[in-house]
Formats: structure tokens, C-alpha cells, sequence
């Protein structure tokens, strides 16, 4: 029994130490990555993972070439490659996995050439006036995703801006050189062909142009015109204002320049003078801020009475060098002093209301001043019914005022009322040893505005000389008074007659000069 269990013991022992032999042996190192190959377009911006299977525990991932980017992670990588813009063929590179003692895996990569864009410009170039400013665009088609347009130089007169499918080009300033100035513009869009394009502003002043003076002022309340010359080789000049308070006007190589009105506070303005190709020259134009004169009168009312008339005045004062005044109605007149006017009404108002007129006095650049006039209507106990009769003139006012009466002789006058229900005046005056003037012919009376109108003929010494038209204004007519007023000479003449009694004559009335002067004997 002893001599079995100890075969048993041999056995075991045996074959433990054959397990512990093999348990003790190393494991050999392995590697495995999937896939093994990796295939990009050019503008390829995708990742692609690499599966790495290994039991080392370090491993590393080396490019070939700086366009094959890795990204490592714990069971792998991530792998992306660089936009590729070559078109004439593909590239291709590897990636080199190391871990331990393991064989090395490698991963094969191929990059797809570029394909080419379109692109074209419309169109292909711009071209600019010496003196043109402003801008200007082409159209960009193109099947690239985007595109772009650069200038190889900064450029201080022309910019460019992009928008949609158009390129604007702006040129901020004339060509004042002799020379063409341009500027190549780029254009690229993905991998089409770059195109350029050219923009050009034409170069040269062959005119000359100056302006003498270039500069005008005007004063504190000044206005008025001023001149300046132009001289140029071109076939024509024009020229601008920059403000509508500035007028202008041409005369041959003259240019006038007008500023009518006048200013709160100083103002400026430019007038820029051009003449075809030369460079453009600018006048200035400064006026300085007014002043506003001062004016008043007094009165600023002035009335006549019923039957009034006569010259009354009104004082103006004023800190301009001069003054003025008008008036709207032809029975004021006026007549100006140093600080004074002088209004004249010399004619009654005979209308039933009362009438007005305005006196318009104005001085530098003062706010006018109206002064009012008015005078009352003149009224009368006048009636014509007692017209007819014999009247004797006692006497009468002639153009100087002066109070005659008549002396060593009479003058008559008869009124008689025709059945048309005109009436014939005859008036009969005579004086020795002078010719005898008579006027005859049939008076009219107008009862709206109490005038006797007279359309005859006058006669010297009894022979018909020329046709006479005479009017008289009767002012009062009473039992026995009539008072009438010549209005058709020059001068202003009243008449009073004092009616008598008895048969009817005939008068003869003498005239000298146009003074309405009557000899008596």
C-alpha cells in the first residue's frame, strides 16, 4: 500500500512542475490594425479611424508626410488630411504603426488630385474718365464654393467691395497726372484659374485753368455782384455754385457772381469752375452776418377832415445812410426832407365813404414802415334844382392861394335847364382893349360826384379856335351862393358866384396863361 501511494505522489509531481514549466514561458508580442488602406478626395475634410489591436500596451502612429495629420486614441486613430490642390496627379503617403516587438503594420493612403473650377469676370476689364469718379461693377460666375478678389497693393483712389456675385470698383478722386493709373485686381475662386483684372483711370490735363480772384468777401450787410476772369486753352469753361444763395451769369472769359440776399450769420460757399480736361478751380465766397438798420415814423396815421386838404408831415428816423417812400394812390403826393415827409392831398374826397392810402417808407434793410392816410368824404347841402338863374362872380382863390376879388367889372354866369335836362352855362366877362375869349357850350351835371363838365369851343374875338373840355366841382351851392372849383388846369382855382335877380344874359370869360387869371374893367 506504502509503494502506491508513493508511485502517486511521483505522478503528480510530475506533472505540476510540467505546467509550471509552461506557465512560466512568455506570451509573444502582436499587432493588427483595420483598415489597412485609406483613400481621400482632395478637399477632403473628413476623419478616418484606424483600429489598432495589440497586447502592448504603448504602440505609436508616425506619418509619412506632414499633409497626413493623426489623432490617437485608446483603441485607434483618427486620421485627416491637408486640402490637396495639385490637378495634374494623385498623391499618396502611409502611416507606420510600432508596437513592441510585433511587426509593424502600415496603413496605405492615396489623395485624389484636384479637379479645376470655372470662373469667369464680366466684364474683364474697367476703365475710368481723368475726372470721373464714382464706381463701377462686374459680374463673377463661378462653381467654386466661394471667391475672392484681393489687390496686390494697397491703392489710395479706388476700393473694391463684394456683393453676391458682383465686384464693385470706386474711384474716390480725378487723375490730376499725366500719366494712366491703374490697378490689377486678382479674382480667384477654389482651384479655377486666377484671372485678372484691370481697372485704369485715363491720365493727362492737357487744358490749363485759373480764376482771378479766387476768393470774393462780402461786408456786413453787403450785396451786390462781383467779377472774377477765367482764362483756359479749352474750347469752353462752366461753372457751379455749391449754394442757391449764389447766382451765376457768363460773359465771354467774365464770370459774375450775384448774392442778393443777406445773412443771420456768416456763411460760405464754394463755386467750382471747370474747364473740359484741366483741374477744376474753386472760388470761394464768404459773407459776413448783417446788421438790421432801424426805422420808425411818427405819426403812423395822418387824417383829413371832411372838406380838409394840405400838406401835413411825418417825422422818420432811421440809422440807414438813406431812406424812401411811395405811396398807392394817386391823390397823395409826396415830398421827402432830410428827417421829414411831407404828404400833399390838394383834391377833396367827393365819394360817399371815406378813402384811404398807404405811404410805404422804407430804409436799408429795416422792416418797412406803413404810415396810413385817410381823409373823410366831403358833403354838401348842394341841390341842383337851384341851378337856373343868373349868378355874379364875387370872388375867387387862384393857384397861390390868393384871395381876388373882382374889380371894375363883373362876371356872369346864366344857367338855364334844357327839356333834355342838360344845362347851358354861359358866362360873359369883358376887358378894353384885349381880345375876348369865350367858351361856349352845354354843362353836364353829374349828381354821383357833384361835377359840371363842360364840352364846347373856344372863341377870340368871336372866331372858333379849338375844342375845350373844363369840369367844375361844385363845393356848395345854396339859396344864393355857389362855390365851384376848376379841376382841369393845372392849377387848383375855386370860384364863389353870388346869384342876382333879373332877365338872363350872355357872359364872356377871358383866360390868361393856364393860371386862370381874369382882368376886370
Amino acid at each position: 500500500m506504502k509503494k502506491f501511494n508513493f508511485s502517486l505522489n511521483m505522478f503528480l509531481i510530475a506533472v505540476c512542475s510540467t505546467l509550471l514549466i509552461a506557465t512560466c514561458e512568455k506570451e509573444s508580442d502582436h499587432l493588427s490594425v483595420t483598415p489597412s488602406y485609406l483613400d481621400f478626395l482632395a478637399d477632403d475634410d473628413q476623419e478616418m479611424f484606424v483600429g489598432v489591436k495589440t497586447n502592448v500596451k504603448s504602440w505609436n502612429v508616425l506619418p509619412s508626410n506632414s499633409w497626413i495629420k493623426v489623432n490617437k486614441v485608446s483603441d485607434g486613430f483618427y486620421v485627416t488630411v491637408d486640402k490637396y490642390t495639385a490637378t495634374d496627379s494623385d498623391r499618396s503617403g502611409n502611416i507606420t504603426v510600432d508596437a513592441g516587438k510585433a511587426d509593424k503594420a502600415t496603413i496605405n493612403l492615396t489623395q485624389a488630385a484636384a479637379q479645376l473650377n470655372t470662373l469667369t469676370v464680366t466684364p474683364a476689364s474697367i476703365s475710368f474718365a481723368y475726372n470721373e469718379t464714382g464706381s463701377k461693377s462686374v459680374t463673377v460666375s463661378t462653381n467654386a464654393a466661394e471667391w475672392d478678389a484681393t489687390m496686390e497693393e494697397p491703392s489710395d483712389w479706388l476700393t473694391l467691395e463684394k456683393t453676391g456675385n458682383s465686384l464693385k470698383f470706386s474711384v474716390s478722386s480725378v487723375n490730376t497726372g499725366v500719366s494712366q493709373r491703374s490697378v490689377p485686381v486678382t479674382v480667384t475662386a477654389g482651384t479655377a484659374e486666377p484671372l485678372i483684372v484691370d481697372v485704369t483711370q485715363e491720365g493727362g490735363m492737357p487744358h490749363t485753368l485759373s480764376v482771378d480772384p479766387t476768393s470774393f468777401y462780402y461786408a456786413t450787410n453787403e450785396t451786390g455782384t462781383k467779377s472774377a476772369s477765367v482764362t483756359t486753352n479749352a474750347e469752353s469753361w462752366d461753372a457751379m455754385p455749391s449754394a442757391d444763395w449764389i447766382t451765376l451769369s457768363k460773359d465771354g472769359n467774365t464770370l459774375h457772381v450775384t448774392v442778393n440776399t443777406l445773412t443771420s450769420s456768416q456763411r460760405t460757399a464754394e463755386i467750382t469752375v471747370s474747364a473740359n480736361k484741366a483741374q477744376p478751380v474753386q472760388l470761394t465766397v464768404t459773407q459776413e452776418a448783417s446788421v438790421t438798420n432801424s426805422l420808425s415814423a411818427h405819426p403812423t396815421t395822418i387824417d383829413y377832415a371832411e372838406g380838409e386838404t394840405g400838406v401835413k408831415t411825418t417825422s422818420i428816423t432811421t440809422d440807414a445812410d438813406s431812406w424812401d417812400a411811395t405811396v398807392d394812390e394817386e391823390w397823395v403826393t409826396l415830398e421827402k426832407q432830410t428827417n421829414t415827409l411831407s404828404v400833399n392831398v390838394n383834391t377833396l374826397n367827393t365819394g360817399a365813404a371815406q378813402r384811404s392810402a398807404i405811404i410805404n417808407v422804407t430804409a436799408g434793410n429795416a422792416n418797412p414802415v406803413n404810415v396810413s392816410v385817410t381823409q373823410e368824404p366831403t358833403t354838401s347841402n348842394f341841390d341842383p334844382n337851384k341851378f337856373p338863374g343868373a349868378w355874379q362872380a364875387v370872388k375867387y382863390v387862384d393857384i397861390y392861394g390868393t384871395t381876388t376879388y373882382p374889380a371894375g367889372g363883373t362876371i356872369n354866369i346864366l344857367f338855364t335847364l334844357n327839356s333834355d335836362g342838360t344845362y347851358v352855362w354861359d358866362i360873359q366877362n369883358s376887358t378894353p382893349g384885349s381880345a375876348k375869349v369865350e367858351h361856349r357850350g352845354a354843362w353836364t351835371y353829374s349828381d354821383a360826384d357833384r361835377m359840371l363838365k363842360l364840352s364846347g369851343t373856344r372863341y377870340i374875338d368871336g372866331s372858333s379856335t379849338t375844342s375845350v373840355n373844363e369840369s367844375f366841382l361844385i363845393e356848395e351851392l345854396s339859396d344864393d351862393l355857389l362855390v365851384a372849383t376848376q379841376t382841369t388846369l393845372s392849377s387848383r382855382t375855386t370860384w364863389t358866384f353870388q346869384k342876382l335877380t333879373g332877365p338872363s344874359f350872355n357872359v364872356l370869360l377871358d383866360y390868361e396863361n393856364k393860371n386862370l387869371h381874369v382882368s376886370f374893367f
